[in-house]
């Protein structure tokens, strides 16, 4: 594909392009289905997002159109992304932190890359 170890960048427009699409088309499908909220689970990579969707059974996901699992590294991309959601149809919103120390957090990672 041409990946050479110094165009990342390159590779980085293809990713965000393909997640903006997948992204509207899920937003469009949930709407359509008359599921109008969304949940923003975020946090440091290897916090327990996933975790949480999968292993928590105090928070109930079942009314939402969308969960939006990802580590947003800014309050701009979260924002942005929040307010695509919204322009598109998505009246409740709700932001999940999963937090953990960062110890944790990175033998969190170092596991889910064996």
């Amino acid at each position: 594909m041409g990946y050479d170890g110094k165009n990342v960048p390159t590779f980085r427009k293809a990713e965000k392009y393909l997640v903006n699409v997948i992204y509207d088309k899920m937003l469009n499908e949930a709407i359509k289905s008359g599921k109008t909220s969304i949940v923003f689970l975020t946090g440091a990579g290897g916090a327990g997002k996933t975790q949480v969707l999968t292993n928590n059974r105090n928070i109930d996901f079942s009314h939402a159109g969308i969960v939006f699992n990802s580590a947003f590294n800014n309050y701009f991309k979260l924002d942005k992304t929040i307010k695509r959601a919204q322009e598109k149809g998505m009246k409740d919103v709700t932001v999940i932190a999963v937090y953990n120390d960062a110890l944790t957090s990175f033998k969190n990672t170092v596991y889910r890359g064996r």
